[in-house]
């Protein structure tokens, strides 16, 4: 079992800027184009070996895209088994693939999941409508400081502040106001869900 990220960039025209702000993230991940691809200008596909990172994953890509003024990211996280893995991202088999294009396609809400549970996809779908509440109000700020705490999850405010250039006291301020410790409960509790089930 692993977990595809198929996602779209909104209003991607807006600014040209945004592969060079997600680009970082996604060469964290792995390499391109086995890994990951950009692919018919606004559109990426992420292959992750552990289903359980795959909401993390889609939590730092959209904080890595609201950075930018105007511009948004649309996720269909999707799970299931890989049949053929090729050189290119954007060309291997499996429902995994399957579930996160077709989900993409019609997708409900700016992010969502399908997997081979039924149970488990309805339970989810439903905490995501609360997940994109939450990220919808974060401004370029707020995703910048949720985008650096996410890429340094072991990191105290003072360390995160050298990191920002800013004060301890502002980074608490800005990671509250941006719902963060709401957020990493959410993270935890997907993390742990699509373990349990794996």
């Amino acid at each position: 079992m692993i977990a595809v990220i198929t996602a779209d960039i909104i209003n991607s025209t807006q600014n040209q800027d945004w592969q060079k702000a997600i680009k970082p993230s996604l060469n964290q991940f792995g390499k391109s184009p086995i890994d990951w691809s950009i692919y018919r200008g606004d559109s990426i596909q992420v292959r992750i070996e552990n289903p359980a990172d795959a909401l993390t994953i889609a939590t730092r890509l959209k904080a890595s895209i609201r950075q930018l003024s105007k511009l948004d990211i649309r996720i269909a996280i999707g799970i299931g088994d890989e049949t053929l893995k090729t050189a290119s991202v954007t060309q291997n088999m499996g429902t995994a693939y399957i579930n996160s294009g077709r989900l993409l396609e019609d997708l409900p809400q700016n992010l969502a999941i399908k997997t081979d549970w039924q149970d488990l996809d309805l339970g989810l779908n439903a905490g995501f409508n609360l997940y994109n509440t939450l990220c919808e109000q974060w401004t370029t700020g707020m995703s910048q400081y949720v985008h650096t705490k996410l890429l340094y999850p072991n990191a105290s405010q003072e360390e995160l502040s050298k990191k920002l250039n800013t004060t301890q006291s502002n980074v608490s301020r800005v990671l509250s106001r941006a719902n963060y410790n709401a957020l990493q409960q959410y993270l935890n509790y997907y993390h742990e869900l699509i373990n349990s089930k794996l």
